[in-house]
């Protein structure tokens, strides 16, 4: 493979020209390899390059290494960036850089409005981390590990190595005679990416007696494809899906294919920074399905319900008074409750409306308690009746007449209509 034109073409395909882009540059073979192949290509392509370095203070020589990027960089006239990391107790600690790279470049991006960030990943990276995923048991439409361009959230990245090996790197750096950093924890198998490009990709390739790389990149391939099919497919549903600081509400009740309910919980819960288990996926999937009342499903970082095709998720409610104010303007919570008089009257909100900014009432004019948490059989028939979740009942105050008649914001129900004068009562989220 000629990697010159390899990367001209990328360019040529996917450059806008909207601004600089940034190279994320180790010293290492594979974004060594880049670099001199976008100094050769960049004037032509009208490539205006910046030059970005994390040190992570890993090794002992990783500050030399620094320097002498940092030397060389400017010596040919380039914007170098620089970050160094420090070592902290983590339990996670590739995590913890893979954060810290990412705030750094996200900086960067805010300063210099960057068009992309370029990155060094090749053809044996794809293949290590979509068997990584397939050992995991990662579902079908996530196989799809890395594409050429895509997107961490607002920042662009350009992946221009996707479709050469890392054989065709060694050999061209090789062949140029250029010179790269070599980092020996990327040799030591007591890290699972080692364990991956050093023993079980070549053990699969020896006992499976075929080049499994084509075939597992294609896989991913016809992962991406169905992964956008099923976002085309689900988009009309999540486009319903509410949210304030009280948590997600989706209603799910027209959604009726298996694969089709997993991939927006897993969608929604991804978004919301929850993990899933495959158990508790099945399980959820399984309540919605079958249309399942007052389910709880407890989890390390969210509280999950599932109520008659309905998907919830609960942050914490606030403490609810438990005192009789007379109806006036006041706030309770993170809510605020507001009277208007009026003479006409449209429908009233629902629980459908809880995860909305607002919820409004309708009432004849006259006297009214506001009521938190009072026991009613009137009440808990009308909430049966209208299908109002149990764990929602008791979120916002009851209005009683002086004859003791209640009025809620939950059920729904509509008011006689044959009255001069109405007042609407909202409760607005803060």
């Amino acid at each position: 493979m000629n990697l010159l034109n390899n990367l001209k073409d990328f360019f040529d395909k996917n450059y806008l020209k909207s601004g600089p882009v940034l190279l994320a540059l180790s010293g290492g073979s594979d974004s060594r390899c880049l670099f001199e192949l976008l100094k050769k290509i960049k004037d032509q392509a009208g490539i205006e390059l910046h030059i970005a370095h994390v040190d992570h203070s890993w090794r002992q020589v990783s500050e030399k290494e620094a320097e002498s990027l940092k030397k060389e960089i400017e010596e040919i006239g380039l914007p170098f960036h620089f970050k160094k990391l420090k070592i902290l107790k983590e339990n996670n600690i590739e995590e913890y850089f893979r954060n810290e790279r990412y705030s750094f470049f996200k900086s960067l991006f805010e300063k210099h409005k960057f068009e992309a960030l370029i990155l060094a990943h090749h053809k044996d990276d794809l293949v290590e981390t979509i068997l990584k995923r397939l050992f995991e048991g990662s579902n079908l439409y996530n196989i799809h590990p890395m594409k050429e361009v895509s997107f961490l959230e607002s920042i662009k990245i350009f992946r221009p190595l996707l479709n050469v090996s890392k054989k065709d790197i060694l050999k061209y750096l090789h062949e140029n005679n250029i010179a790269y950093f070599s980092d020996l924890t990327n040799e030591d198998t007591k890290y699972l990416r080692a364990r991956m490009r050093k023993e079980i990709v070549p053990y699969l390739n020896e006992k499976f007696q075929k080049k499994i790389d084509d075939n597992l990149v294609a896989l991913s391939s016809n992962s991406y494809e169905l992964n956008e099919y099923l976002s085309k497919k689900t988009s009309k549903f999540l486009k319903n899906l509410k949210k304030n600081k009280f948590g997600v509400f989706l209603d799910c009740n027209e959604i009726k294919e298996i694969v089709e309910v997993k991939y927006i919980l897993k969608k929604i819960s991804l978004a919301e920074d929850i993990d899933l288990s495959r158990d508790i996926l099945n399980k959820m999937t399984s309540f919605l399905l079958e249309k399942k009342a007052n389910q709880k499903i407890l989890l390390k970082n969210a509280t999950i319900y599932i109520d008659r095709g309905c998907f919830f998720i609960i942050n914490d409610i606030y403490d609810k008074e438990e005192k009789r104010r007379l109806l006036k303007n006041f706030k309770f919570g993170p809510w605020e409750l507001k009277v208007t008089n009026v003479k006409k009257i449209d429908s009233p909100s629902s629980w459908r409306d809880f995860f909305s900014k607002s919820l409004t009432l309708y009432v004849p004019e006259g006297k009214y308690n506001a009521v938190f948490q009072k026991k009613d059989k009137r009440l808990k028939k009308l909430f049966e009746n209208k299908k109002v979740p149990a764990f929602l009942r008791n979120t916002l105050p009851v209005l009683y007449d002086e004859k003791s008649m209640p009025y809620d914001f939950l059920s729904g129900k509509n008011i006689n209509k044959n009255f001069k004068q109405f007042l609407k009562i909202e409760v607005i989220l803060k």
